[in-house]
């Protein structure tokens, strides 16, 4: 059980510069390992795409449609983790207080997509908004094209390829 506190659990947020660039792929993936690892996760998204207003931060698991507000934390005593899936940044605005209450912020950027300049201005003008800096992360690609940027990424290997990998690195 990883939740900060008793019966308050640990809220990840999902964004994304434009819609379709897999948020709601790796939050499934992330609530689909943790529950291997025996935690209770939910994955909520805003009821209201568009602003939110302080008034109104009224959340829906998309899979029940239960309403939850980030204002009633007791709602949520159950879980380990709250995945909160936000519209795309250049879709939607929201205040700094809903992200501050996530422990963490996912940056879900589409490898496949190019950048626009409109991309770089709304990326720098919410992290001019925000307190806590995104954390990246960098959705349909491969692995083997990550290793000429980050070198050596660690995966399972037979051992006829172990022992050829070992051989062609000792030259």
């Amino acid at each position: 059980h990883a939740a900060t506190e008793a019966g308050k659990p640990t809220f990840i947020s999902l964004l994304s510069i434009r819609e379709g660039e897999g948020k709601t792929f790796l939050a499934k993936q992330i609530q689909r390992r943790f529950r291997q690892l025996g935690n209770d996760v939910l994955i909520i998204r805003p009821k209201n795409e568009g602003y939110f207003y302080h008034n109104d931060w009224t959340f829906v698991d998309p899979e029940t449609d239960q309403e939850y507000s980030l204002d009633c934390t007791a709602q949520f005593e159950q879980y380990s983790f709250v995945l909160i899936e936000y519209p795309g940044i250049l879709k939607s605005q929201y205040p700094n207080e809903l992200l501050a209450k996530s422990a963490l912020n996912l940056l879900v950027c589409d490898a496949n997509r190019v950048w626009r300049e409109v991309d770089k201005k709304a990326l720098q003008t919410f992290q001019k908004g925000t307190q806590k800096k995104p954390v990246l992360v960098l959705n349909r690609t491969r692995v083997d094209d990550l290793e000429d940027f980050i070198g050596e990424v660690p995966k399972h290997r037979s051992l006829i390829r172990r022992k050829l990998k070992r051989l062609i690195s000792k030259e």
